[in-house]
């Protein structure tokens, strides 16, 4: 079974398309450190997309550059001579592997909104999938229960907490032909009960 620990995805016309190679036919990648640039393109798909992702990097200064996260900005382009509604969406699987029961959270915090999945103790331990912006998230599920692009693009949220092991959480944009549109993500992380070589987790 392919792993599904996280992952994004467009949805035009009614189509699911992975943002990985088997989502689309020509993917390029240019590194252009700090900065990484993956470009999307399928002559099945109206829309072109280019993926920009770093982490946090000042030159000199280790606390700054230090961040636990990843922000993956992905930039969509109509490339047709219609008007495109396109979604765009990630995904995030509850990786704890402790005895403690799985929660997942929804928040929205000024310009960001999250999905946080963590053990359903308090134990500090997490990860995050966020998307910056005031707006309201188009497409939230604090309780996916399938692995992968389905059911990520299923309108609202029903819902602010859940014990699912999948969270998603994504936006609606509608581009006129040759119009661009930018939607930022954060994948994030927080571990601080660490014991270098020998795991995780407080001890016992």
């Amino acid at each position: 079974k392919a792993s599904a620990a996280q992952g994004f995805a467009l949805q035009v016309d009614g189509r699911d398309y992975p943002l990985n190679a088997q989502g689309f036919g020509e993917v390029t990648f240019t590194n252009q450190y700090p900065m990484a640039l993956v470009d999307y393109a399928d002559a099945a798909c109206p829309v072109a997309v280019q993926l920009e992702a770093y982490t946090p990097f000042i030159p000199l200064n280790r606390d700054e550059s230090s961040y636990p996260v990843v922000v993956m900005r992905y930039t969509v382009t109509n490339r047709s001579a219609k008007t495109q509604d396109v979604g765009i969406a990630g995904w995030i699987q509850n990786r704890w592997t402790g005895k403690a029961a799985k929660r997942s959270v929804y928040r929205h915090l000024g310009d960001i909104a999250t999905v946080e999945c963590a053990a359903a103790a308090q134990n500090g331990n997490g990860m995050a999938l966020g998307i910056f912006g005031s707006e309201t998230p188009d497409f939230v599920d604090v309780n996916k229960t399938t692995e992968g692009v389905k059911g990520v693009f299923a309108a609202g949220k029903e819902a602010t907490e859940g014990t699912s092991g999948i969270a998603s959480i994504g936006r609606q944009l509608s581009l006129k032909p040759g119009e661009s549109q930018t939607v930022s993500f954060a994948v994030s992380w927080r571990i601080p009960n660490v014991r270098y070589g020998t795991g995780f987790g407080k001890k016992t």
